[in-house]
This record gives structure tokens, C-alpha cells and sequence, in this order.
């Protein structure tokens, strides 16, 4: 690490790569990752004032070396990478890298071949905890009565994003689910590359203003945005309950997941009148709220 370098993170993640001409591809999980940054600074080369932009480097080191990753790197190597890494509960994405790789061969025989992967930028990272960013508060209006960043699935009998304490100040996202299309409800899509097994848990602050039976979904896609598998946890509540309603799912789809989707909806069978709040979709355990 360089002497002005300063620590973004260090530790096991789960990176994949992306970019436009070759796609998608992980390099699975690995141990040992370091992202740093460095500053601005001007320097004396030969004489002449030189000034140095903010640099950011991710550092991939000791993977197992073989002859299709190596094949993989040079491909990238003419196109700029997005890096994403979901270590530590957060999802870290790095845009724009250029990508650079060094092949370790011992002379002992005994050793494994390796190879130490570098990517740099100057454009800054993203670090998210709450995968809905700021769409989870449901504060304004999109158009239609649907909060800002959501879709609605079906037809909902009523919505609109209205005043609410139910967590706290301002605005919540007010649902109802009638027989006429008893499945109906709300959803939201977010990027988050990964491959191998990660728990993800999905929250709300929900009242119901009528007893309600009801889904809480999570979907996985994949690269080329198809359906990987739908995972359901159905809800009821009582007349005026509040509480907070957790849908915690361990994934393991064998294959890159690219995106991942989440549904309040109606249960197909019954009826649902919902006011839901501060929604959070987080990689690992139930957490106290993240707006981002």
C-alpha cells in the first residue's frame, strides 16, 4: 500500500466483473481483497510540477492461477470494468477500472501457481447497506400514488404515497389489495452481482389497516435478466397491528445472480390494506434501518 494510501476496505468478498463488450463474470470468492484510495498531490517529476488525482485501486491477490482466467483477463483488459463486491454486509461497486494481473510461478514445483489482479479508477465508488437506497422511505410521489423507485404488479384497489408516523416522520406507501386482483402489490429491482451463497433479508415497517394476509417476496435473475427463483414468506395480520416484518432468505443459485427483485403483493387469495414504510433490503442479517 502506498505511503498516502488510506483504507476502504480489506477481507473476504465475493467479486464479479462487468463490462459492455464481454458481460459478466465472477471470480467467486475470495480472501484476500484490499481497496484504498489515494488523494490528490502534486509532485516534482524532472523538474516539472506534475499533479496526481484521486486514485482508487482494488487488489485481488493469490487466486489460483489457470489458463481461462488468464484468457478472461486479457480479453478485459482493452475494456473499462465495473467491479462489484459484496463482503461485510455492504455491496462495494467500483466503475470505470482499468484492470492489470501479475502471474506468480515458483521455481519449487511443490507451490501453486497464483495470480495478483489490480484494478484502478478515479471515478469514486458506491458502498451500500440498504440495497433500496433511498426508495425504502417511499417519501414522494412518482406518479400514479406508486413511491419513487417502485413499480406496481396487478392493480391495486387504492394506493397513494401519504403522511405517516408509522416509522418515524414523513411519507409511507399506502396499498390495498382487493378480490378484483387478489396477487396485486408493489416491487422493487436492484443490482447486486454475486455468485455462491449469501443470506439477504428484506424488511418493512408495515401496518395493516385492515386485518391482511399477504407476500413478502424476493426473486433472483440472472445475466440475461430471466427468472432464477422466486422465494415467498406469506404474511398475516390483525386489525391495526404495526411491527416490523422480516423475510431473512439464504440464496445459492449455482450461477451469477444479477439483480434482485422484491414484492409487497397480495397473496392471490385474499385481501390486504397496508401502510408500509422504511423498506430494506440488506445483505446478511436484520439490522436497525439504513437509508442507504
Amino acid at each position: 500500500m502506498a505511503k498516502n494510501a488510506q483504507f476502504i476496505y480489506g477481507g473476504g468478498g465475493d467479486v464479479v466483473l462487468y463490462d459492455a463488450v464481454n458481460g459478466w463474470y465472477s471470480l467467486g470468492y475470495l480472501q484476500e481483497l484490499i481497496a484504498t484510495f489515494e488523494g490528490p498531490k502534486v509532485e516534482t517529476v524532472m523538474a516539472q510540477m506534475v499533479q496526481f488525482f484521486t486514485m482508487y485501486k482494488v487488489t485481488l491477490k493469490n487466486l489460483q492461477s489457470n489458463a481461462a482466467l488468464v484468457a478472461e483477463l486479457v480479453t478485459r483488459r482493452t475494456a473499462l470494468q465495473t467491479i462489484y463486491v459484496t463482503g461485510a454486509g455492504k455491496l462495494f461497486t467500483f466503475p470505470n477500472m482499468l484492470i492489470n494481473y501479475n502471474p506468480n510461478h515458483p521455481f519449487n514445483s511443490s507451490d501453486a501457481h497464483t495470480i495478483d489482479i489490480s484494478f484502478q479508477t478515479g471515478v469514486e465508488p458506491t458502498q451500500q447497506e440498504n440495497l433500496l437506497g433511498t426508495s425504502g422511505q417511499f417519501e414522494t410521489d412518482a406518479g400514479g400514488g406508486i413511491a419513487t423507485g417502485w413499480l406496481e404488479t396487478g392493480a391495486l384497489a387504492a394506493k397513494s404515497v401519504a403522511a405517516s408516523h408509522l416509522a418515524g416522520e414523513g411519507n409511507a406507501q399506502l396499498m390495498e389489495v382487493s378480490g378484483a386482483d387478489p396477487d396485486a402489490g408493489i416491487y422493487k429491482a436492484t443490482t447486486c452481482p454475486f455468485e455462491g451463497t449469501l443470506k439477504v433479508t428484506f424488511s418493512a415497517y408495515i401496518k395493516a389497516v385492515a386485518a391482511s394476509d399477504f407476500n413478502m417476496v424476493i426473486m433472483t435473475f440472472d445475466t440475461s435478466d430471466v427468472v432464477i427463483t422466486i422465494y415467498t414468506k406469506a404474511i398475516s395480520m390483525t386489525l391495526n397491528e404495526e411491527t416490523r416484518q422480516e423475510f431473512a432468505q439464504t440464496i445459492n443459485e449455482g450461477e451469477i445472480v444479477k439483480s434482485v427483485r422484491v414484492y409487497i403483493q397480495g397473496d392471490n387469495s385474499n385481501t390486504a390494506d397496508l401502510n408500509v414504510d422504511n423498506a430494506q433490503l440488506e445483505l446478511g442479517g436484520l439490522k436497525d434501518f439504513r437509508a442507504t
